[in-house]
């Protein structure tokens, strides 16, 4: 990127900056809401969730159709290898159908009106954003915290920006503005000196992995140290560059704080959602990621964190996460398994917010994200929580099954051995009829999950508001065939991308 252009997208960025900074004043002057927004009393969430009786609305016809289409093709193509395949993905299919199950049971849940008046107390908020570059979409975040948190935190709360030194072009541009935020006090910008180690690394490490994020997290620790906050009254939600809150975080945040009295939760994490999206193609592999979250926050019920663990909008106590600490521990899934182990599944938990995230822009960049994580979590499973890594191993079986197990490419394959080596190669194999349901169930929880999602995202989406909703969802459900083909052939195809290229994790 030039640095004309740069220049450009953040003078864009300060003029929308400068607007919120103007009414972030009144603000303060006005006890904390301001003449802007909705009241507290007239305030109107979207649920988090979704009833049961929509997704029983959902799942039956989608399993049906399923079964119908597993039992027709069965007379030709059914056969015992490709249900042994298929049925590996049951245990991951009964987890995840009933992690939603047990959410819709308790039905699309928001926070209580009367959170948004009630008084913080001591309590305070600190929102730190932790990424590796000074680019516009970091001031994107900056930029939806002011807009929500004075509403309801009252003052207090505080933004820090946690970076390294260095950069040029954007990034120096960004730090520039950056520091005119915190001039005028509505940041606390922290720059990680580029000579200084704070993490003890791994003697031998089996790839390139990056430590970039923990050294800054763990910055930011030591930073509070210093100032006296790492206590029972400072709480941090942890953001990226790509992780906008929005006035259902902020509340749930502040519901999660007043709550943490006494034996209350130490840490929680928020909904992930995907409002907006650089084609259809990722706006429907990321509603699996929503489907995914809101099927672990069902099943995880009281038992808290459990797997996937995305760390987006996570919520920690500070003088936990000091007791934790960021050395050696890169992911936010590794630091949700050592608090785990050293606190208890039971003193952490979900929020009844979201956060919303930004999708990858293109296909080549969802599938280079896909791969990270495939690699980084096999190269992390070995030190989690024993029943987190359990959790793990048996969903990383089942992506690292896929690609030899979509329809498609078993399709292709016997089309391909029929074609060359006849008939007779495949003849005598009995059909599997009365594993066909079994079959069929593996097959529809996935295209189910797909569809919660795409409703949940849809729900914040501007794309999902008034008779645009109805024309997107025409869309995505009428072109859900191909869009399941292709989705699950990239997120499938992501394993045969890492193990031809293990040997590094970018950032």
């Amino acid at each position: 990127m030039n640095g004309r252009s740069s220049v450009g997208k953040f003078e864009e960025s300060r003029k929308r900056l400068s607007d919120l900074v103007e009414r972030f004043e009144e603000l303060k002057q006005d006890g904390g809401r301001g003449d802007f927004g909705p009241a507290p009393e007239d305030l109107r969430l979207e649920n988090v969730g979704t009833k049961i009786s929509t997704h029983f609305l959902l799942f039956i016809p989608v399993f049906f159709s399923v079964l119908l289409f597993v039992l027709l093709l069965g007379k030709h193509y059914s056969q015992q290898f490709f249900c042994i395949l298929w049925l590996s993905f049951l245990p991951v299919a009964v987890m995840s159908f009933a992690g939603l199950l047990k959410g819709s049971l308790e039905g699309a849940v928001t926070v209580p009106l009367e959170i948004a008046a009630a008084e913080m107390g001591e309590k305070k908020v600190v929102f730190q954003v932790t990424t590796t570059a000074a680019t516009s979409a970091l001031l994107a975040v900056v930029e939806s915290v002011l807009l929500h948190a004075p509403k309801y935190l009252s003052g207090r709360f505080r933004i820090d920006v946690v970076l390294k030194e260095g950069g040029e072009g954007e990034e120096e541009e960004g730090v520039k503005k950056l520091r005119e935020l915190e001039s005028s006090g509505k940041i606390n910008l922290l720059l990680l000196p580029a000579n200084i180690s704070l993490v003890a690394l791994p003697q031998k490490l089996p790839m390139k992995v990056s430590w970039t994020r923990s050294r800054l997290k763990h910055y930011a620790v030591l930073k509070r140290r210093e100032k006296g906050e790492n206590t029972a009254d400072t709480f941090v939600c942890h953001l990226s560059a790509e992780t906008l809150v929005g006035e259902d975080t902020v509340l749930a945040i502040k519901e999660f704080v007043l709550a943490s009295n006494g034996e209350g939760k130490l840490a929680a994490e928020a909904v992930l959602t995907f409002p907006y999206a650089g084609n259809l193609l990722t706006f429907f592999c990321d509603a699996l990621r929503t489907a995914n979250n809101l099927s672990a926050r069902g099943g995880a019920g009281a038992g808290g964190f459990t797997a996937p663990f995305h760390g987006a909008g996570l919520v920690v106590r500070s003088d936990v996460e000091e007791e934790i600490g960021w050395w050696g521990v890169e992911s936010s899934a590794m630091f949700a398994s050592e608090f785990i182990k050293k606190y208890g599944r039971k003193k952490s938990g979900f929020l009844r917010g979201r956060v919303y995230v930004k999708s990858a822009k293109k296909t080549r960049e969802l599938l280079e994200q896909r791969r990270r994580w495939f690699v980084r979590t096999v190269y992390e499973l070995k030190g989690y929580e024993r029943r987190m890594r359990l959790e793990i191993f048996v969903k990383l079986l089942s992506w690292f099954i896929s690609p030899f197990a979509h329809p498609l490419v078993l399709l292709a394959g016997v089309g391909l051995l029929r074609l060359f080596a006849g008939e007779t190669l495949l003849s005598g194999v009995v059909p599997s009829t009365l594993l066909s349901p079994f079959v069929a169930f593996c097959f529809a929880v996935l295209i189910f999950c797909y569809f919660v999602g795409v409703l949940e995202n849809l729900k914040v989406s501007p794309r999902g508001q008034g008779k645009e909703r109805i024309r997107e969802l025409v869309k995505i459900f009428g072109l859900s065939p191909v869009l399941i083909c292709v989705a699950t052939l990239v997120e499938s195809f992501s394993v045969i991308y890492a193990l031809f290229k293990p040997e590094e994790i970018l950032e």
